[in-house]
């Protein structure tokens, strides 16, 4: 799920990521524009960490555990209403009001081996005290160095979700927009605007007065960046 040098976020949840709630939310629009600034997709993870509290986190095996792991699209914040499933929503938003407005669209997910899950106070003991700093509330920390290391060696089981179809629409357009063909449209652009540099030095002045000389552009005006 993670490149080599990838960075390991990590989230308190209420559970592991499922088909009722397939997508990492937030009730603060600066959670997400963190995630939008320093997540970069493809390369990094994010892992969930049930809470502490058993009015939130109701099953006990999920309490202060490493539950979850998932690749998130972190360039465009979702409506959480239009990704979660409707009955799932409606029960949310009558015992907890509009507490979640904000959402990522979760690319791959995969839940860690359990139970027992792992401790996250035996995994990541400074990450998971971060947790508890009135900067971080409702927020996401970062495992570092070793820490991040010891969640890398975790034994997790991939899964799939099934997702709203606006969201299935939105993941498949990004798909087709990919770094590796928006690089291959590139290539292409770039070959056409060499041909078309060479066949203008090769014209040239062709010594007949009326015609004037043609100059070809720099290269690198033409060639994408």
């Amino acid at each position: 799920m993670m490149k080599p040098g990838g960075r390991v976020f990590l989230k308190s949840e209420w559970g592991q990521i499922s088909d009722e709630w397939p997508c990492v939310s937030f009730t603060k629009r600066s959670v997400g524009d963190q995630l939008r600034r320093e997540f970069v997709a493809g390369r990094d993870v994010l892992v969930y960490v049930g809470t502490r509290d058993p009015e939130t986190t109701r099953l006990p095996e999920h309490r202060s555990r490493l539950i979850s792991a998932v690749t998130i699209e972190p360039n465009q914040v979702l409506e959480t209403r239009k990704i979660v499933p409707l009955d799932v929503w409606t029960k949310s938003n009558a015992q907890w009001g509009d507490r979640w407005p904000y959402s990522m669209a979760v690319i791959s997910a995969a839940n860690i081996v359990g139970p027992p899950f792992p401790a996250a106070h035996d995994v990541i003991p400074a990450a998971y005290r971060s947790f508890s700093e009135i900067a971080n509330r409702g927020g996401v920390v970062e495992a570092l160095e070793s820490e991040r290391e010891a969640i890398m060696s975790l034994d997790i089981e991939p899964m799939s979700l099934d997702l709203r179809e606006d969201v299935r629409a939105y993941l498949e357009l990004r798909s087709s927009l990919s770094p590796e063909r928006d690089s291959l449209v590139k290539k292409s652009v770039n070959r056409m605007a060499q041909l078309i540099v060479d066949r203008v030095e090769r014209g040239g002045d062709i010594g007949v007065k009326i015609n004037p000389i043609r100059y070809a552009p720099n290269l690198s005006t033409c060639m994408c960046s």
